[in-house]
């Protein structure tokens, strides 16, 4: 396509003409129908384009007169000027269109000759020979100091490469995007640091990964929507639980470590929610298959259901009375109008059906629910236990009894009566539940449910119902694997209600419900019941 900008040529015409003279050398292919541009060497100035309609070299005409970007015509003396093959209409777009083809010519001067120019397309495809590392870079610079750049070159053995550049120093590039070829992207991703407060600002933060110093307590990680942040705790910050602006699985505050990681993100509204963590120690933070807290220590919840797995069936026949009062032989102390009864309603924990014992007008003594005797082995450990609810909810421990009464293989007493745990209610279903150790004499045991209506009855307890009775043999694989501590180092910090531990010199109870002697603990499981240690299944504080 002829395109010609002579050097040092220039045009003279004069106002509301049309026939112009030259000034200098042009050169030849010049043609009639070309586009004639006073005004500036490298493009169009400020006078548009005229059609040439005469060339002869030294004079020309146009086919109308040179004006004013506000229509006044104007005289033009020894202006330099620019031809080319482009039809000039003078119309706005035409003039644009050709703005663009001197622009991308004078590029193409620059970067080769791969380029496309014609009224519709307007692309600048960067080429370069064969075995050139860089295609090109572009950097940005300020004051002489460089900030960024673009590049994009051949990587050895990794294939094409555009790189985002980033100048720390000013001097040195680092690479902080790179995209390959295939459309895959790696970046540069440093961490941050921020201190503990009420409101520690994440959201406020240019990095995605935060190092969170101090033993603050959050309340608020600060504004920010849409966002993810990957936060490594450098001391014990508590995080306080939101229902909606922090939400935390479990919905329950947590107490961080050094070393602990959680991944956060916030939604549209720029409430927060954490959707995950892993401890310092390598535990996972939340739900799963932990098993232990904050201290390596086991749940009561992750302790019983690691015991569930290696205890044996229920003994208790009919344990949910779904076949009636079958498997339930005796009920002992039922009079003045006090009644047993299986009720078949949704109400039932279980299943459809529960036992109602009533005390009618009974207002001292005991009901007794006395199941089938069972086999056991001496020495061995039975979980025994029942869900109960009440009419009225009662906090004394001692309402309800769930006793192993031991029998010989003969049928006789054993020299050790019974093992129980006493229980207060509640007026939804709760579980009371206890492990016992059969007596060394014992043959069988009677699984028995005891109501104290000397106690009950005071209170306005007027009926309580049983389901799910349950005596179990107990493995106990949970409790080897706890963590072992004396009663005098058992932790008390850093610890959730219903954290479980051994402790090696606890003062057990034996098959008789006695506490062993001063001194003479041979150990015991104990839970954490917020303020103190507990021997499990009891309300009874853990000493030496």
């Amino acid at each position: 396509m002829p395109y010609i900008a002579p050097s040092g040529a220039t045009l003279t015409l004069a106002a509301n003409a049309t026939s112009g003279t030259i000034a200098g050398t042009v050169g030849g292919g010049v043609q009639i129908g070309m586009a004639l541009a006073p005004g500036i060497r490298g493009g169009i100035g400020r006078y548009g384009t005229r059609t040439i309609t005469t060339w002869t070299g030294t004079e020309f005409t146009v086919n109308e007169p040179f004006t004013d970007a506000s229509g006044n015509p104007v005289a033009l003396s020894a202006v330099p000027f620019t031809i080319d093959d482009m039809a000039a209409s003078i119309s706005p777009s035409a003039q644009n269109s050709l703005s663009l083809s001197i622009l991308l010519n004078e590029q193409r001067k620059v970067f080769g000759s791969s380029i496309t120019l014609d009224g519709k397309s307007k692309i600048l495809p960067r080429d370069r020979g064969e075995g050139a590392a860089t295609f090109f870079r572009d950097v940005w610079q300020l004051s002489g100091r460089n900030w960024f750049a673009l590049e994009q070159k051949t990587v050895a053995g990794a294939g094409e490469r555009l790189l985002l550049q980033a100048f720390p120093d000013g001097v040195i590039p680092v690479e902080a995007i790179d995209i390959a070829g295939d459309g895959t992207i790696d970046f540069l991703e440093g961490e941050g640091s921020l201190a503990s407060s009420a409101t520690t600002n994440i959201g406020g933060q240019r990095t995605r990964r935060l190092a969170i110093s101090g033993t603050a307590t959050i309340a608020s990680f600060g504004s920010g929507r849409n966002k993810g942040r990957i936060l490594r705790f450098l001391g014990a910050a508590t995080i306080r639980h939101n229902a909606t602006s922090l939400v935390i699985p479990g919905a329950a505050d947590i107490v961080m470590a050094a070393g602990d990681i959680l991944h956060v993100a916030s939604d549209a509204s720029g409430n927060w929610r954490v959707l995950g963590g892993t401890k310092g120690n390598g535990q996972p933070m939340f739900g799963g298959a932990a098993t232990e807290s904050a201290d390596g220590l086991m749940t009561a919840a992750a302790l019983k259901r690691l015991n569930g797995l290696a205890n044996g069936p229920n003994l208790v026949p009919n344990g949910g009375f779904e076949q009636g009062l079958s498997g339930w032989p005796t009920f002992a102390g039922f009079s003045d109008g006090a009644t047993q009864q299986v009720l078949t309603s949704i109400d039932s924990l279980s299943g459809g059906s529960r036992l109602r014992l009533s005390f009618g007008a009974k207002t001292t003594g005991t009901l007794n629910a006395i199941g089938e005797r069972i086999p056991v082995v001496p020495g061995a450990k039975y979980a025994i236990g029942s869900w109960l609810k009440s009419n009225v909810a009662a906090a004394a421990s001692n309402v309800v009894s769930v006793r192993a009464q031991w029998f010989k293989s003969d049928g006789t007493p054993s020299a050790t009566a019974f093992a129980n745990s006493n229980f207060s209610t509640a007026t939804t279903w709760t579980r009371a539940e206890v492990v016992v150790v059969a007596p060394a004499d014992a043959g069988y045991c009677e699984f028995r449910l005891v109501i104290n209506v000397t106690v009950a009855q005071p209170l306005g307890i007027t009926w309580i119902d049983f389901d799910e009775c349950s005596m179990t043999p107990v493995a106990s694989i949970a409790a080897a694997s706890l963590p072992s501590f004396t009663v005098a180092t058992l932790p008390t910090a850093n610890l959730q209600a219903g954290d479980t531990a051994w402790a090696s010199n606890c003062r057990a109870f034996n098959g008789a419900g006695t506490q062993e002697g001063a001194g003479a603990g041979t150990g015991a499981v104990v839970t954490w019941n917020g303020s103190v240690w507990k021997i499990a299944g009891t309300n009874v504080t853990a000493i030496a």
